[in-house]
């Protein structure tokens, strides 16, 4: 018997510096996109689960049921 996983994907922005602004001096920032993944079993609880996806500040969350054991090979 195969336990039913998930997979949570959650995307977000972070800044990294990008050089220094002529006129002042001052720390210049470009946003990048990331992007972490996750599995998860059914069996855990939602709370904890968004917990931790909540970490990184995401502005989308994805979450879909793994199939990967469920192939029929």
């Amino acid at each position: 018997m195969t336990s039913i996983r998930y997979i949570i994907t959650a995307e977000f922005l972070h800044h990294v510096p990008d050089g220094l602004n002529p006129n002042d001096g001052t720390e210049v920032t470009k946003s990048v996109d990331g992007r972490r993944t996750w599995s998860v079993s059914a069996d855990d609880k939602f709370g904890d689960i968004m917990r931790k996806v909540e970490r990184t500040n995401p502005y989308r969350v994805t979450i879909t049921e793994d199939s990967a054991e469920s192939l029929p090979y």
